[in-house]
């Protein structure tokens, strides 16, 4: 798992993004819209890039799920207001419904046929021409009164 993680990072850096926290399977990473106009294409671009690298060093790990089959993780992206913070020991916290959203779609990203990577309908609209996008599906998120749209992600 460490390997995983160091070599996420490393993928991280060079799609510019910025790493805030990982628990468990959890990676979340964050860029900033008003540093970065390609903010939204270098997230969807890391999430895929990211997505086929656990897919490969995965495939070599001694631990598995219970059927023999590898691990496998799910990514989730979403854009929108964040309210940012250092906390006490150096950890970034991160709060807001964007934030929200993209754990929860996480949760539910490369399970039950459902593509690697989804997004959200505003990710979708910032970075349209630059991925190709599934059918919407419309998803209730736990702790909001509107449902999302989300849509799978690949590359062009």
């Amino acid at each position: 798992i460490d390997h995983l993680y160091s070599e996420l990072r490393n993928l991280l850096s060079r799609f510019r993004g910025t790493l805030v926290d990982y628990v468990g399977d959890a990676f979340f990473a964050g860029w900033e819209l008003e540093v970065d106009p390609a903010a939204p294409v270098r997230a969807l671009q890391f999430a895929l890039a990211a997505a086929e690298m656990v897919s490969e060093l995965t495939a070599h790990f001694e631990l598995r799920y219970a059927d023999g089959s590898p691990l496998k993780m799910g990514w989730g992206a979403s854009m929108g207001s964040v309210i940012m913070q250092l906390m006490p020991g150096a950890v970034l916290m991160v709060l807001g419904d964007a934030t929200n959203v993209a754990f929860r779609i996480s949760s539910i990203a490369n399970r039950e046929g459902r593509p690697q990577v989804l997004a959200t309908d505003a990710l979708r609209n910032a970075s349209e021409g630059s991925f190709d996008f599934g059918d919407p599906e419309t998803v209730t998120v736990k702790g909001r009164v509107t449902p999302e749209m989300i849509y799978g992600v690949t590359a062009l």
